[in-house]
């Protein structure tokens, strides 16, 4: 039998996990670029020369919220420095740190053979997200009709649920412009999935499509 403290602390680490992107203040991040800058002064230089602190804890955030460590900062300021001067949407940054970062990322899911097992997000799916994105000077962002959005999540519930069947933990592969979005859109139905663009499967990793996922027919 579990104990009430156990049941607690379990359920105290999973809030604290959820939420962890939140306790990363400007005050904290600062602190991570301190003790960074102690070993490697010059690739936090470069890289607060073109990115300000406020997209660093934006990166940062959004990293965690997916899930990803951010132990390795210095890789993160790098990438920070070779694309800020140019690039100055956090969303967009941090989907060129994910690809730096592959093979972190991908190495959670991968079986004892290193092999990646996913659902492939259909052309149907991705061509309706791509239609609904608004670019504006602030970024780019997702403003698809709620019928449709719904329809997109429950059929990417469904093929969540048929992978976690199988024993397998519900990952699923979709283009690089289309991937933050779609992550975002499925977040609150279902946390717990992972969505990876093709550009962040580092070459060596072998990957086994189980189904491909389709909006299908409306009712």
């Amino acid at each position: 039998m579990v104990n009430l403290s156990t049941v607690i602390v379990t359920h105290f680490a999973e809030v604290v996990k959820r939420h962890a992107d939140e306790l990363l203040t400007r005050q904290e991040v600062q602190k991570l670029l301190d003790g960074l800058s102690r070993q490697y002064p010059k690739g936090v230089e470069e890289a607060l020369n073109v990115v300000n602190l406020g997209v660093v804890q934006k990166v940062l955030q959004n990293l965690v919220r997916e899930g990803i460590s951010i132990r390795d900062l210095l890789t993160i300021m790098e990438t920070l420095a070779d694309y800020g001067e140019r690039i100055k949407d956090p969303e967009t940054l941090t989907e060129y740190v994910r690809q730096r970062l592959s093979r972190v990322i991908v190495k959670p899911y991968l079986d004892s053979s290193g092999k990646l097992y996913v659902a492939a997000v259909g052309e149907d799916i991705e061509e309706a997200i791509r239609k609904a994105l608004q670019r504006t000077a602030e970024g780019t962002f997702l403003m698809i009709e709620p019928r449709i959005g719904s329809r997109i999540v429950a059929a990417l519930s469904q093929a969540a649920e048929r992978m976690s069947r199988a024993g397998r933990q519900p990952v699923f592969l979709a283009t690089p412009t289309v991937r933050r979005h779609l992550r975002r859109l499925i977040e609150r139905s279902l946390p717990q999935a992972v969505v990876l663009s093709h550009a962040e499967i580092p070459a060596e990793v072998s990957v086994e499509i189980v189904e491909t996922v389709r909006l299908g027919r409306e009712d």
